[in-house]
């Protein structure tokens, strides 16, 4: 995960016309070689993210003629009837009803166009298109405002390649808030999606904000990812919602412990204009404490760490770090008596144990305090109910 402060994106006024970027014909020149591709699902050719662009520029060329409280229904009805026409969708236009994409056993779409939807959330245009790929679809969100001279895009959720690996991402939730804290033309949206992998109960899910304001372009502020999210535990994958200018995110995810086998991730970011920053709660108990400690860069972990025990905890930390894939939590966390609210979490590694200690604080804002390799005598009282399952939602 990382925040990130981008420059405000251009303001994009539509204006009607043909242009050879914005044609379905272009967009299906690009697409139909990938109906026969072998090619990894997450490694997208170039023609890939030109066609999706396309897709785009072709709705927009569309929305240029689209009146302010025009039919969403009705635009979007039309716009993927276009797209069967043209030879780009699933369901096959020659043979009504049949699904070119499905198979016995297996559904890919690479090569074709989802559906288009149209709708407004308050005076604001969302529209989400969908492009094939192997498992299902990826999916993008345009929001636009309306100005003088018609619809302008205000944020666009398209994702580029990162490492040269593209993980596509079907939308689950699009949510708006107006932070009072804020101008009353400013707002914040969030986006959180997960990538479709057939049969996977592991995917990787997506969670991101947007900082704009209208008339005055957008900014990514958050721009999450979470690799091994246990989807099948909540539906949506990723719960999330704005609490005023706070954001708040929770997931369940791989567990370093087979025993456990998932954990409950949760985030928390405070905006401040159009910066934000994690805050507490960290984890909601003292063991998925230690394993987002584990699991942090340093460079965030040192934040979770009493100040005069960084230098010595930066290279358990590093050690530990380098060997999760077989640890696992030794038995349930022990309560020590020589401060309160302290708590000792024994960790079994393939090279031997660790024993944290943990500062629990106010509203989840944990503390390492300390590791040994062999447990505190101060720490006798064993509390399995630190390990009650907690929820922010």
């Amino acid at each position: 995960m990382k925040c990130v402060k981008a420059a405000a994106a251009a303001l994009l006024f539509l204006k009607a016309g043909t242009a050879a970027a914005a044609d379905l014909d272009v967009v299906r020149k690009a697409l139909t070689p990938l109906r026969q591709s072998s090619a990894e699902a997450n490694r997208m050719p170039p023609t890939f993210i030109m066609a999706r662009d396309g897709v785009r520029d072709w709705i927009e060329t569309q929305l240029a003629r689209f009146p302010q409280n025009g039919d969403t229904s009705a635009f979007s009805k039309a716009l993927n009837a276009e797209i069967a026409a043209k030879d780009l969708a699933c369901i096959e236009a020659k043979a009504p009803g049949y699904n070119r994409c499905a198979s016995p056993g297996e559904f890919n779409a690479r090569g074709f166009l989802g559906a288009v939807e149209a709708e407004r959330i308050r005076d604001l245009l969302i529209i989400q298109a969908e492009i094939g790929v192997a498992c299902g679809f990826d999916e993008a969100a345009y929001v636009y405002e309306w100005a003088k001279v018609g619809w302008r895009r205000l944020i666009d959720t398209s994702q580029l390649p990162a490492n040269g690996v593209y993980i596509p991402e079907q939308i689950q939730q699009v949510i708006f808030t107006n932070p009072a804290n804020r101008p009353a033309d400013a707002l914040l949206l969030a986006v959180t999606g997960a990538s479709p992998v057939c049969g996977a109960p592991v995917q990787a899910v997506h969670y991101r904000v947007w900082s704009a304001k209208r008339g005055g372009g957008s900014s990514l502020a958050v721009d999450g990812r979470e690799g091994e999210s246990l989807i099948s535990r909540r539906d949506p994958a990723v719960s999330a919602r704005f609490e005023d200018s706070e954001f708040l995110v929770e997931m369940n995810v791989r567990s370093m412990d087979a025993a456990r086998r998932s954990r409950v991730a949760v985030r928390r970011f405070n905006f401040d204009g159009d910066y934000a920053k994690r805050v507490a709660p960290i984890a909601l108990t003292p063991k998925d404490f230690v394993e987002e400690w584990l699991r942090a860069p340093w460079s965030v972990a040192s934040a979770w760490t009493e100040t005069r025990a960084r230098e010595t905890l930066a290279k358990i930390h590093g050690d530990a770090a380098a060997n999760l894939t077989r640890a696992a939590f030794a038995g349930p966390p022990q309560r020590c008596d020589t401060e309160d609210d302290v708590v000792q979490v024994g960790v079994r590694f393939a090279a031997g144990e660790k024993f944290f200690r943990v500062k629990i604080g106010a509203a989840g804002a944990f503390e390492m305090r300390a590791a040994d390799s062999e447990p505190s005598k101060t720490c006798p009282r064993p509390d399995a109910g630190l390990d009650t399952p907690r929820s922010l939602f």
